[in-house]
């Protein structure tokens, strides 16, 4: 009967696919590309429409003839009661319902069979299989309505006509990916229910390890649970269970089906009368639709065998209504497709004429090559920007516009874009050479579109001249590097002049603060002279002596001074005061030996703390002792009104190859907004100060490669360091 309904099937499928392919006269064009090539036609051959519906009846008649099944043909009504024997543990087959009664898709269907002969069935059964084979051995039952089928069975038993078909699968976890069909078992535990025919089967194969339950919910259990690597058992029985434990999305088939079962009902061997009332039963149960609602309600719808008379008269209606509604719409399709393509063509032809004026006019050079390379358009503006006429170009080949090395290298790029398809310059722009019919080469800005389909592939190239705009980029070029070195001398020029700017502003700078720097000199000479007139007007017998050596001392002071003057001078006219290699050491003795002129008090004490050695340094002793004295006057004014009044004067090496020289105090120290500004102009915490003298004091130290700060003491007061470059690093060796 399946093999009836297959060929009816495949007989419809070549009735309507032999309408519509061979019996409909359909019209269509294929429209090459605009460039140029032929329109071709197809035109099958006109035939009959009555023909063809003529045909078309005869094959579905056929069809419908073919799928009518067949069967025994049954003239009597067989009556009488029979006794199944089932078993009772074979869901949803057979199972005991909540009370102990029998149930399931086998009994339903045989009390429909008997039924439909005209009989009654009453049913006995048992939870083990071997029990039921003596209950029909004994001739307690008259059949078994639900047996699997296998050869060894055919010697006790005779089997009716198929009452379900159930494929063996082999199920897995969904998260195993290992076993993929029943080779893939080697070694691997499978679960089988006790003499089933799936395990009496699997016992035959000696490489699976069958791991035997009494029941398929345990051998589902096992598998959900991990003890087995895959269960083997009747499909639907599997998928019912599945559901019953919510485990459907837990597990998954792999495979093919093992085997494919059938189960029948059976009678004792030779007992022909039972089975042909059985078979005539189970016909009538099929043709009347009944099967299909008990299967339905037991295993859900799932694909079954069989089909019945209404079915097919159904099937042919449907085929039939479908193949007349494709008939009348491929008709008017067919009349709609003409108009259609009338319309179009019509069109595609204003289009092409369109397409070749706005090509022609086009303000951008445009040519068209095939797929070889050979120019089949040139537009007017080409002509204009490569020298040649059309009617010179067209037909040669696209390198006749390229220099070398682009020439020689064309065809072998154009045949490996065929080749592999990789586009390099399509519908990308691109700077180019190109050559004119003069021999010129110019620059150009190259687009490529691919166009056409099949073997007609077409290429439009889109040529904009870039001679003028590259004219105008080097002329653009050559003024800005002309306003860039006009910029470069203008701003050299305005640098000398800030720095002349900046050198007056820092002389105006000294110029405020020449009474604060010339004071301590000047100072120094007037205390000299004073002690010289109270020495002559005294009456000690070594005056003289005295009196030289102080007028001595002014004589420095008066050529310190101009030593001063002279520096502010050189500063004045950009020079660069004379430096000399000078012991840091004895500067600073000396320095704050000056500092402290005329500011000696008895409780004012002075600690000098030098580096063991000499410390050369290349320097301008008078700026540098500046420096010095002005620390050692501040730290001195700054400890005035202390009760300590003690000051530290420290030279070290820095290890970095400067020198450091500090000067500490203990007055009352910086506070954190005077230690930010402390080196500003004008800024200053003595009374009658002006704030020049630590501003200049920090010019004079940068100048000479170094830095100045201050820091606070950690017994109160304030540190100033400033550091100079040592002259010979490897000779000096400093107190830490």
């Amino acid at each position: 009967m399946n093999i009836l309904f297959l060929i009816s099937v495949c007989i419809r499928a070549f009735a309507l696919i032999w309408a519509i392919c061979f019996h409909l006269r359909i019209e269509y064009w294929q429209v090459t590309w605009i460039c140029g090539a032929d329109e071709e036609r197809f035109r099958p051959r006109p035939k009959s429409p009555m023909l063809r519906l003529l045909g078309l009846f005869l094959v579905f008649s056929i069809a419908a003839l073919v799928s009518v099944p067949g069967g025994r043909a049954q003239t009597r009504s067989d009556v009488g009661s029979l006794t199944a024997a089932s078993s009772n543990n074979f869901p949803p087959v057979n199972l005991l319902d909540s009370e102990g009664r029998l149930t399931g898709f086998g009994r339903e269907l045989s009390t429909a069979v008997i039924k439909a002969t005209g009989g009654e069935v009453s049913y006995i059964h048992s939870s083990r299989w071997t029990e039921v084979l003596d209950m029909l051995a004994e001739g307690k039952a008259d059949f078994i309505h639900d047996t699997g089928y296998t050869p060894e069975r055919t010697a006790t038993l005779d089997f009716s006509e198929p009452i379900l078909t159930m494929p063996e699968r082999i199920f897995v976890l969904k998260d195993r990916f290992d076993i993929a069909s029943l080779d893939s078992l080697r070694g691997q535990k499978v679960a089988c229910v006790n003499q089933h025919i799936t395990h009496l089967y699997l016992q035959k194969i000696p490489r699976i390890d069958c791991v035997v339950f009494a029941t398929p919910p345990e051998g589902l259990k096992a598998l959900v649970d991990g003890g087995v690597d895959a269960f083997i058992y009747p499909r639907q029985i599997v998928l019912y269970y599945a559901q019953k434990t919510h485990v459907t999305g837990r597990i998954k088939t792999i495979g093919d089906p093992v085997r494919t079962l059938t189960w029948h009902m059976a009678v004792k061997k030779g007992n022909h009368d039972v089975l042909v009332r059985l078979n005539n039963g189970i016909a009538k149960v099929k043709a009347s639709g009944e099967y299909h609602r008990i299967y339905d309600k037991w295993f859900g719808k799932i694909a079954i065998e069989g089909h019945i008379h209404k079915e097919i008269a159904v099937t042919i209606g449907i085929v039939l209504a479908l193949g007349a509604t494709a008939v009348g719409g491929f008709v008017i399709w067919n009349w709609t497709l003409r108009r259609t393509v009338r319309r179009a063509t019509g069109e595609l032809a204003d289009s092409e004429r369109r397409f070749h004026r706005a090509f022609e006019s086009s303000p951008t050079g445009s040519i068209v090559i095939d797929d070889s390379g050979i120019i089949e358009i040139f537009n007017e503006e080409a002509e204009r920007i490569f020298g040649y006429s059309a009617a010179d170009i067209v037909g040669k080949n696209v390198k006749l516009l390229m220099p070398e090395p682009d020439r020689s290298q064309h065809d072998s790029a154009m045949q490996e874009f065929l080749d592999t398809g990789e586009a390099k310059v399509i519908g990308v722009e691109q700077e180019v050479s190109g050559l004119r019919k003069s021999g010129e080469t110019f620059p150009l800005a190259l687009g490529v579109a691919e166009c056409g389909y099949g073997d007609h592939r077409k290429f439009i190239g889109t040529i904009r001249d870039l001679t003028e705009r590259k004219a105008l980029e080097e002329r653009a070029e050559k003024s800005r590097m002309e306003a860039v070195r006009t910029q470069e001398l203008y701003l050299r020029e305005l640098q000398a002049d800030l720095h002349k700017f900046s050198r007056l502003s820092d002389m105006g700078q000294f110029s405020a603060s020449l009474t604060h720097e010339l004071s301590q000199p000047l100072t120094a000479i007037l205390n000299y002279l004073q002690a010289c007139r109270k020495i002559m007007g005294g009456t000690e017998s070594n005056t003289s002596v005295k009196v030289d050596g102080l007028i001595e001392k002014a004589v420095d002071q008066a050529k310190r001074t101009a030593k001063i003057l002279h520096g502010l001078k050189d500063m004045v006219h950009d020079g660069e005061p004379s430096r000399a290699i000078e012991d840091v050491n004895t500067g600073v003795e000396e320095a704050t030996t000056l500092g402290l002129t005329g500011l000696v008090r008895r409780d004012l004490s002075v600690e000098f703390n030098f580096a063991k050695k000499k410390v050369p340094v290349l320097i301008n002793k008078v700026q540098i002792q500046q420096v010095v004295q002005n620390l050692v006057r501040n730290a001195a004014e700054a400890v005035a009104d202390s009760k300590t009044r003690h000051l530290k004067v420290r030279t070290a090496y820095d290890r970095e190859g400067m020198v450091r020289i500090s000067v500490s105090d203990t007055g009352p120290g910086l506070t954190d907004e005077m230690r930010g500004r402390l080196f500003q102009p004008f800024v200053t915490t003595k009374r009658g100060g002006i704030g020049v003298g630590l501003a200049i004091s920090q010019t004079i130290v940068e100048a000479h490669g170094g830095k100045i700060w201050a820091e606070p003491n950690e017994q109160g007061g304030t540190t100033f360091h400033f550091t100079l470059p040592a002259s010979i690093r490897d000779e000096v060796t400093l107190d830490a």
